[in-house]
């Protein structure tokens, strides 16, 4: 079985990386938005685990877990494309976006889901609007 903190780890090299080598010619707000991207975020992933999910929450977490690596690696070349390489059109960077904006979508329809299916409960709803 694959250990879950596997993209964690593999985050956070990539986030030592940005912040050790000049190469990536980030600011330091932009170093701090890739470590969220991989090393926050996917630590969020695996505290909104519950063994009492219903199929339609275990069915968008299930398909956040797959999504979530890839598109913060698409996030990444996107800041790469405007950042680092200097390409100068910016559709290149905002179809490389485009995928982070797809994984949000899904975070905020999990957090739908959870309101909707848990609506008794104040400290689900809580969970589900952040």
């Amino acid at each position: 079985m694959k250990h879950p903190f596997f993209p964690t780890i593999i985050g956070g090299i990539i986030s030592f990386i940005i912040f050790t080598f000049d190469y990536f010619q980030f600011s330091l707000i932009e170093k701090f938005l890739m470590f969220a991207f991989f090393v926050i975020l996917s630590l969020v992933i695996l505290l909104i685990d519950d063994k009492d999910q219903t199929k339609s929450q275990k069915k968008v977490y299930s398909i956040i877990r797959v999504l979530h690596f890839p598109a913060a690696l698409l996030s990444l070349a996107s800041l790469m494309t405007s950042k680092t390489w200097e390409v100068g059109n910016s559709a290149i960077s905002g179809a490389l976006s485009l995928a982070w904006l797809l994984f949000t979508f899904l975070l905020a329809l999990y957090g739908l889901v959870l309101i909707l299916e848990k609506k008794r409960k104040i400290e689900e709803i809580a969970i589900g609007a952040g």
